[in-house]
């Protein structure tokens, strides 16, 4: 490599010749594949964005000037430039690198970046209060396609044509968010992208003598407006619209940037389009498998490896495709989320029920809600932590409604690799407080399947949670697989003590239970299956016979169900010693779930060191 082991920070990239910057692109698109193809990671969006970074370096002054990245799965490229290169090793390893951005890590991260659609709102609050205090600097946004399938976007956009925020928006046009993107915004963008003849005929133009630029600027404005529409999208909301322009075009980035630095006129848009996996052969054919890889080896690409291991969605995923077959009138719905969610099966058998609503967590919850009172059954496919972007919608719209919607809420509780921004511990919390709300959690593969069997014979709406974790078989369940509404499970008696487990934390709690009785206590393991309703009847069964009970969930104490046993066991008088393990108040950071849980004290060693501690006391 020629520039990059000398390129740490933006000040060392500006030394090199705007004409060997392409080099220089190159030189990063191999760092990126060599690192990630050793660490795993998002790898297709920052292979996709490597000319515009080392442009919008190139051409800004960083930190002083901010660049606002939206989601950050693209962002790697940025941390390479920024200081971090040589970090690359521990990129979303315990305590390492992380994959989003953190301004902790630097501050070149102006604010952190996991969910999509928050960049232009950020921008513009920064930039008004800069008015404020009287301080000048460029605020340019990085905003992909994707995230401008989200509302979010359209109601900062409203609000920055209308006050003149001084903005520099970029939308990075790929027609991918994770999946291929779907709706009429997607159509709106393919149609301000320019027939392949002009667009080659652009570039070229773009490429002639300094000595022509007026006359080649004036045409080229002029081949625009004969071959485009104008945006009047934009354009009436007091933003002007630039583009598109070739986003793998380092020079002509840089050229464009510059102008647009000096630029009175602002707010501005400018649509630059790439290739998702740009300059990787197997990310281009196929970025929605690369857009984020385990370690592979880049000769051979990511290959599919048997595994025995069955994860909580690849049972959600089969099992939805059989209640498909069964039940003609249920119908799956979910945010951009077709692959991560177990839905691809479905939706290929049952396209006509399959409903992708983009970015849009508030719409497809409320959709889902149109769709019951239609009588249909609709389930509700998404993220824990995406849940958390519809929380009006499921109170006031389906909770209130007292309607038939199934949330198959995947990735709840402690989330590994991804950091603060994709923990899944607050879905409990949220959602036992809603009326007319219940709430499941498998302990097993099989477990999952009875639920999902059962929720669609409820009327009410029911969320079923499940981490992103390999399954556990129904034999820890000590032969006790039947699941009553609103009952727990007793799958172990005990004198001593007890462990309340709540959903997947089950293996650990058995795993203590163990341990326990080799030390002479007691202890008995009870599986609650209802996070709501509670079973308290099983409460006033071991509350009689236990001196120390534990409750042990995958999820945020604060609000908890642990905080409800305890307040209920207050209440009884429990003479005994109670505590709820879970996740403390903070955000998890980077490691695995396992690692996360050794730090909380949530897996079987910290279960055993509490109840030992509480039974001494």
């Amino acid at each position: 490599m020629k520039y990059l082991p000398s390129v740490d920070y933006p000040e060392d990239l500006k030394r090199i010749p705007v004409s060997e910057l392409p080099k220089l692109c190159g030189e990063i698109r191999e760092f990126i594949i060599d690192n990630v193809s050793k660490t795993g990671g998002h790898f297709a969006p920052s292979l996709g964005v490597v000319e515009l970074t080392v442009a919008l370096h190139y051409v800004f002054e960083m930190p002083k000037d901010k660049i606002i990245w939206d989601v950050g799965h693209q962002a790697y490229v940025h941390k390479i430039l920024t200081g971090r290169k040589n970090r690359f090793g521990e990129l979303r390893k315990y305590k390492g690198l992380y994959g989003y951005l953190k301004p902790s890590e630097s501050n070149y991260d102006i604010v952190h970046a996991g969910h999509s659609s928050t960049s232009i709102s950020i921008a513009q609050g920064i930039y008004e209060a800069n008015k404020i205090n009287g301080t000048e600097e460029n605020i340019v946004v990085v905003i992909g396609d994707g995230a401008m399938t989200a509302g979010m976007s359209y109601e900062a956009l409203n609000n920055v044509g209308f006050y003149r925020s001084r903005l520099i928006i970029i939308l990075n046009d790929n027609g991918m968010s994770i999946s291929p993107n779907i709706g009429s915004i997607t159509k709106l963008f393919n149609k301000l992208i320019m027939s392949r003849t002009t667009y080659s005929l652009k570039s070229r133009i773009s490429r002639g003598e300094n000595l022509f630029s007026a006359l080649i600027n004036r045409l080229l404005e002029a081949i625009k407006s004969f071959f485009l529409p104008r945006s009047p999208f934009f354009d009436d909301l007091g933003i002007k619209y630039i583009g598109p322009v070739d986003g793998h075009d380092v020079v002509t980035l840089v050229n464009t940037l510059s102008k647009l630095k000096v630029s009175p006129e602002r707010p501005i848009l400018l649509h630059v389009i790439t290739k998702k996996g740009k300059g990787y052969k197997f990310a281009e054919e196929d970025p929605v498998k690369y857009h984020s890889v385990p370690p592979f080896d880049p000769k051979v690409g990511v290959q599919a490896k048997k595994s025995d291991k069955i994860t909580y969605t690849d049972v959600f995923s089969k099992k939805i495709v059989e209640l498909g077959e069964k039940y003609k009138n249920l119908v799956c719905i979910t945010p951009a989320m077709r692959e991560g969610s177990g839905l691809s099966e479905f939706a290929k058998r049952f396209p006509e029920r399959f409903f992708d609503v983009a970015i849009a967590e508030q719409h497809g919850c409320t959709f889902s809600l149109g769709l019951s009172i239609g009588n249909v059954i609709p389930v509700y496919a998404i993220y824990s932590t995406f849940l958390q972007r519809a929380y009006d919608q499921v109170i006031h719209d389906v909770a209130i409604a007292d309607k038939r919607v199934i949330f198959a809420i995947d990735r709840a509780g402690v989330v590994g690799d991804d950091g603060e921004t994709h923990q899944g511990i607050f879905d409990i919390s949220f959602l036992k407080q809603i009326p007319n709300f219940i709430i499941m959690a498998p302990s097993t593969s099989g477990d999952l399947e009875r639920m999902l069997e059962m929720a669609i014979g409820f009327t009410k709406p029911t969320a079923i949670r499940y981490p992103k974790d390999t399954a556990s078989d129904d034999e820890i369940l000590n032969g006790n697989t039947r699941i009553e509404f609103g009952k727990a499970r007793l799958i172990y008696e005990g004198d001593e003590c007890f462990i309340i487990s709540v959903g997947s934390m089950l293996k650990y709690s058995i795993e203590a239970r163990k341990e326990l009785e080799k030390v002479g206590i007691s202890t008995g393991v009870v599986d609650l299956t209802f996070v709501k309703p509670l079973d308290f009847e099983m409460i006033d069964y071991i509350s009689s016979k236990a001196k120390v009970i534990v409750s042990v969930e995958d999820g945020i104490r604060m609000g908890g169900v642990g905080e409800s046993i305890g307040n209920y066991l207050l209440t009884k008088g429990f003479k005994g010693r109670f505590f709820n393990i879970g996740v403390p108040d903070s955000f998890p950071g980077l490691g695995t779930r396992d690692e996360l849980f050794r730090d909380f004290g949530m897996d079987a060693e910290g279960i055993v060191k509490k109840v030992i501690e509480l039974m001494r006391t």
